[in-house]
């Protein structure tokens, strides 16, 4: 491949030796040149020797690693990454997951035909078992209850409705991710927040076709992020909602429903009662109408939020 490099990838791994090799591979075998940045979060499995060996064996002076010497979070990582971006796109992958060889070639075709308003492309998903072979069903016939192709207000429906994005599949515009603030290191889990941000100010791109492949892992972060009852989804899930309220005058009374449940469920789970109360503090600020059961737990959780300060 010859030309200059439009895209860079990051592959961020943690616990992945077993599958880095073959996501690294997949994005060497990309049909357009790229540049390629291999982080490891400081894993304990030896995850760091094979990207190690993987990289050492490249030839062609694209592909770097970044082994970090103690563990500092995805969003951390990314943010790295996306600092020494010089690319006019953005693309990171999980170091389980892999994509087809021409996933940047169209990808990148797409956003150049939508022109500098997109902000971001996705496209399906192929479905994987931690042994590689496939499910049936892709990410969109999976999820078709969720996936909102033609939503009228996309950032509505990111932000109030579901999260429909499969994260293997995304390309971001570089300038288009800086431009709203890049990754939140505050949220464990990043990619929703970000793709509520470049919904507000910028236009989606869909490629109606499957182009990477994610691994579903047992021990995967859906598996242990993503439930209604576990704290740090909760802490996130109020951390995206409110960074809203108040951006657009149609959506607060929804989003002021959305928080108050969320607080006063986090607050009952034993989570962070500073950021329970303040939540509930935002809320009332913003829809003053008297609710006792709101002011209730907003007096139980600045409480808690004092005692724990002493």
């Amino acid at each position: 491949m010859t030309g200059e490099p439009r895209v860079t990838v990051a592959i961020v791994a943690y616990r992945h030796a077993p599958y880095i090799e073959q996501a690294i591979a997949s994005i060497r075998a990309q049909t357009v040149p790229c540049r390629i940045l291999v982080l490891d979060d400081c894993s304990p499995d030896g995850t760091a020797e094979v990207i190690r060996r993987v990289v050492e064996g490249d030839g062609s002076g694209r592909v770097t690693a970044l082994l970090q010497q103690e563990n500092i979070g995805l969003p951390a990582n990314l943010n790295i990454a996306l600092r020494l971006a010089d690319t006019e796109y953005f693309v990171y992958l999980a170091g389980d997951d892999w994509s087809l060889p021409d996933r940047l070639e169209k990808q990148i075709a797409a956003l150049d035909a939508a022109g500098q308003g997109a902000g971001l492309c996705y496209t399906d998903c192929l479905r994987a078992r931690a042994d590689g072979s496939l499910h049936d069903e892709t990410f969109r016939q999976n999820h078709a209850h969720v996936f909102a192709l033609h939503a009228e207000d996309p950032y509505r429906e990111l932000l109030l409705v579901d999260n429909w994005i499969p994260a293997p599949t995304v390309m971001f515009r570089t300038s288009a991710l800086r431009a709203v603030g890049a990754f939140d290191e505050a949220i464990r889990y990043e990619d929703h927040d970000a793709y509520v941000r470049i919904a507000r100010e910028y236009g989606l791109v869909y490629v109606d076709e499957p182009l990477s492949v994610h691994r579903e892992l047992d021990d995967g972060l859906g598996t242990e992020i993503f439930q209604p009852d576990n704290r740090d989804w909760l802490e996130g899930q109020i951390i995206m909602e409110r960074k809203q309220l108040g951006l657009d005058p149609r959506l607060t009374r929804e989003l002021c429903a959305r928080l108050r449940v969320r607080a006063i469920r986090l607050f009952k789970l034993g989570g962070d009662p500073t950021l329970a109360a303040s939540t509930l503090t935002r809320v009332i600020r913003a829809r003053p109408a008297f609710d006792p059961v709101l002011w209730a737990y907003w007096l139980l959780a600045s409480a808690a939020r004092l005692r724990r300060a002493r």
